[in-house]
């Protein structure tokens, strides 16, 4: 269960003052016992937040995050809805805020099935009242506030992680956020040059594709892995460079994800410049401009190899009875073994369960196995998944 939720949820419930957080005070924030600042925002469900409503009706909880669609606000948002059954008994309203406009917290909140509102600040004013946003932060930082029924701020936690059911922010979402919110004040504060200047010199791959889904932009460490021109990669030049067995199912992913206008999640095996494969690990996430329009795609990636084969050696026999499989069947083996269920697999292969268990039924014959925990061993064996 979240700690952040069930520490509100305690504090709510005893009517206790206190402050409990992981860094210093903001110096403009409000304090504890102090008068909340008022605001007026509209929610994620297209209704109008008002804090004055709430006053001797019900306590507040307002949790300020960085972006929509970032990694560690993806699972900050997450755990709110995870633990939120806590604090529907105690007589709480509660909502998480962004400076985000509200059709991109719509597309947001949807995405997560929210079953709370999520306000839009912005013109960052009420962002500015409660010391989230500052001169030197052009979006909030992870602060919660509670607020008794009297509007009187009672608890605060700055710099919140999510919860422990979440998944943590890895190395790689943390670039994620990293980059995504540079990509957001280079779109919006026509900072091209200083986001060109971060991109070129990051130690990680960055990418950029437009609303029709070609890519525009790579980064030096891109081109340098690859050893191509910039002019040689842009459009679907990226894709020459996909290893054969996972061409098919990468652009499949991809292409799935932009036409959703949903994040994605990708590991492949890509040329190397010294003509050996390297395993890349790619996430990408939607963007728009500020009047919601559609931009395109970030996308970043890091390089695995190493980590591959310090945890697995393929087993030859395996790799060599997995390889009479089609492609398809590797798709479904590959689903099932990472522990979907058949129906799971078919949904995500956007086939019908029918086609998904024949299948199935194919790869048991070929594999010589009567069980699904045998597939999975072959499927190990195999690399198609990391053990």
């Amino acid at each position: 269960m979240s700690r952040q939720v069930i520490a509100i949820a305690a504090l709510l419930g005893a009517g206790l003052v206190v402050v409990w957080g992981a860094g210093g005070v903001l110096a403009d924030e409000p304090k504890v016992g102090e008068q909340a600042p008022a605001f007026s925002l509209p929610g994620s469900d297209g209704k109008i937040y008002t804090l004055a409503d709430y006053k001797g009706k019900s306590a507040v909880v307002l949790a300020w995050f960085p972006k929509a669609f970032t990694g560690g606000c993806t699972a900050e948002c997450k755990s709110f809805a995870q633990g939120g059954n806590l604090l529907k008994g105690l007589n709480v309203a509660y909502f998480t805020a962004s400076v985000d406009v509200p059709d991109y917290n719509k597309k947001f909140a949807e995405s997560l099935n929210c079953d709370y509102p999520i306000l839009s600040d912005a013109d960052k004013s009420v962002a500015k009242a409660y010391g989230v946003v500052h001169e030197n932060r052009a979006v909030p930082e992870r602060l919660h506030y509670g607020c008794s029924s009297l509007s009187k701020g009672i608890y605060s936690e700055q710099n919140m992680a999510p919860a422990a059911e979440a998944p943590e922010p890895d190395a790689l979402g943390e670039k994620m956020d990293e980059a995504a919110l540079a990509l957001s004040e280079q779109t919006w504060q026509s900072g091209d040059e200083r986001f060109l200047l971060l991109a070129e010199a990051a130690p990680f791959f960055i990418c950029i594709a437009g609303p029709d889904a070609l890519c525009t932009y790579f980064n030096r460490a891109w081109l340098d892995l690859r050893g191509r021109k910039l002019s040689e990669e842009t459009g679907n030049g990226w894709t020459e460079g996909l290893h054969p067995d996972d061409h098919n199912l990468c652009l499949e992913a991809y292409l799935k994800a932009f036409s959703a206008r949903q994040p994605y999640h990708i590991t492949a095996r890509v040329l190397r410049a010294t003509g050996e494969y390297a395993w890349v690990e790619g996430a990408g996430s939607p963007y728009f401009a500020r009047d919601s329009s559609f931009l395109g795609y970030l996308g970043v990636g890091v390089d695995i190899t190493e980590r591959k084969r310090a945890v697995f050696t393929p087993d030859t026999d395996a790799v060599r009875l997995v390889c009479t499989l089609t492609e398809r069947e590797r798709q479904v083996l590959a689903l099932i073994a990472d522990g979907r269920s058949t129906k799971e697999a078919a949904v995500t292969l956007g086939i019908s369960y029918k086609t998904a268990d024949s299948h199935r039924s194919r790869i048991l014959e070929k594999l010589g196995v009567h069980e699904t925990a045998s597939m999975v061993r072959y499927a190990i064996r195999a690399g198609l998944i990391v053990p």
